[in-house]
């Protein structure tokens, strides 16, 4: 799944990203059209908010802002490719992204020649002569 997908996922299902943001920070609380929760557990209840309609979050005592992955990737110090893991874990159709599916060639035909060693066969110069190889 996309990271587009994803984002588009959690707009429509507010519960799941309720459960993912309780996952990560505390005092998670909808208000209208917003969520407003603690960055961390000291700081302030409503200092951090992401806007439904399009995951857009403020950190306002960092100045900090972006979208649901900038924040998760700031609040859990992992790079994007970390959180697009962590965020497809949440949905029953997530694909591995370090699996890679091939079609194999000529449909499989030659896998079972792969590998194998070739003999260094020596020809007697005689037989290469005959073909015109020496």
């Amino acid at each position: 799944m996309t990271s587009t997908e994803i984002k588009e996922r959690l707009t429509k299902d507010v519960n799941l990203l309720i459960k993912i943001l309780e996952d990560n920070f505390t005092n998670v609380k909808i208000y209208g059209e917003e969520i407003r929760m603690s960055f961390n557990e000291d700081s302030n209840p409503n200092g951090t908010v992401i806007y439904l309609s399009n995951l857009y979050y403020r950190y306002f005592s960092k100045g900090l802002s972006g979208d649901i992955y900038m924040l998760l990737q700031e609040k859990r110090k992992q790079d994007f490719k970390s959180i697009h893991k962590y965020l497809n874990s949440f949905f029953d159709d997530n694909i591995d992204l370090n699996k890679t599916v091939r079609k194999s060639l000529f449909g499989g035909y030659f896998e079972k020649y792969i590998g194998l060693k070739q003999n260094n066969i020596i020809y007697k110069d005689s037989e290469l002569n005959k073909y015109g190889l020496r």
